[in-house]
């Protein structure tokens, strides 16, 4: 999990609303605006493509999908927000990375933002912010960076006789988001995994490295279900309001979108119950093997406590102790030693300590 520095966070603090500031990472690349312009019977794609361009370049009996990657570049993201009227909010919520999933709508566009997971290492996530905007026949993705998810869509659009060609903006719009939750049951898929293998360490070999992992992938399933959450919540308003640009037949497309970020948001609660209760099994288990020790010490020292009381009394050396000065003395107190000893090893493992 990406984490922010605090100084990207503050920087916004006391501006008046609507300042256009970054709020992000710095991916160190370079802009890019990217068109994909098709109807029915043509689709072309013009990548990179300068904004002074893009508003003769937009087809009026069709779908546009204008894609830019790389939110750092302010004046690039003011320019196209200008261009096609949005508003001032709206453009500083873009380019705010740390903005909670949510949407908002008019009655000139559809704007909602989200979470995007396209990248799974052995031990994180890599999470992007997404703005999709839908706004009359065109609809405009904001990404922090270049690579994306969407490569599937691009070359579906390729195709002669493809669905997406025969719709309207709104399918295109329920495409990227269909396509950000499906990803996210690749996650689930990784975050299974790693639960099954943290199971078997700390049921096999619990160590401090152990408890680490755990409580990083507990931080990560958190992370998760406040990207999930808020995404059920903006797809169920999508759905309940039923704006005007959005069709009956897409809304059933974005309920079967809804029905899906359900599951995947009780799937984090399931895991997120059972990496909490793995805490738990790594405590009891580090208790048990607390206890065990203990056990041990415990019976060695009880062993000893005997021997030692025999070996204290005839260590004090009393002028008057006969024994010190019988010839098979010694032989006697070790034997009583360990007579000792050894019925204190029996009587243990009558009691089943041993």
């Amino acid at each position: 999990m990406a984490k922010r520095k605090k100084s990207q966070i503050i920087k916004k603090v006391g501006l008046p609303p609507g300042s256009l500031i970054y709020v992000g990472p710095d991916h160190g690349e370079t802009s890019k605006l990217q068109l994909i312009r098709y109807n029915v019977r043509d689709m072309e794609n013009i990548d990179p493509i300068d904004v002074s361009e893009l508003s003769g370049s937009l087809l009026e009996n069709g779908v546009n999908w204008i894609n830019v990657e790389g939110l750092h570049d302010v004046g690039l993201v003011e320019r196209i927000g200008n261009l096609f009227g949005l508003e001032q909010l709206l453009m500083e919520d873009i380019l705010n990375t740390e903005q909670r999933p949510g949407i908002e709508y008019s009655e000139n566009y559809v704007y909602l933002t989200l979470k995007t997971l396209h990248s799974l290492t052995q031990s994180e996530i890599v999470y992007e912010q997404l703005s999709v905007v839908m706004y009359d026949n065109c609809v405009i993705t904001f990404q922090e960076r270049s690579g994306d998810i969407f490569n599937a869509i691009r070359e579906r659009l390729k195709h002669p006789d493809n669905r997406l060609s025969k719709r309207g903006t709104d399918y295109l719009f329920y495409r990227l988001i269909d396509t950000v939750v499906d990803n996210y049951f690749l996650v689930l898929h990784s975050l299974s995994d790693q639960i099954e293998i943290l199971e078997d360490k700390v049921f096999s070999s619990p160590d401090q490295e152990t408890l680490r992992e755990i409580q990083y992938l507990k931080k990560e399933l958190i992370y998760l279900l406040r990207v999930v959450v808020p995404l059920r919540e903006s797809l169920s308003k999508l759905i309940r309001d039923k704006p005007t640009d959005i069709s009956d037949s897409t809304l059933d497309y974005l309920n079967d979108v809804y029905s899906h970020s359900v599951h995947v948001l009780e799937t984090l609660e399931t895991y997120r119950d059972i990496v909490s209760g793995l805490v738990n099994i790594y405590m009891n288990n580090i208790s048990q093997k607390m206890n065990e020790v203990m056990k041990v010490l415990t019976i060695m020292a009880s062993i000893f406590i005997p021997l030692s009381f025999v070996a204290g009394v005839y260590g004090m050396n009393f002028a008057n102790m006969p024994e010190l000065h019988w010839k098979y003395g010694y032989f006697m107190v070790i034997g009583l030693m360990l007579a000792a000893g050894l019925s204190m090893v029996f009587f243990f493992r009558k009691k089943k300590w041993l």
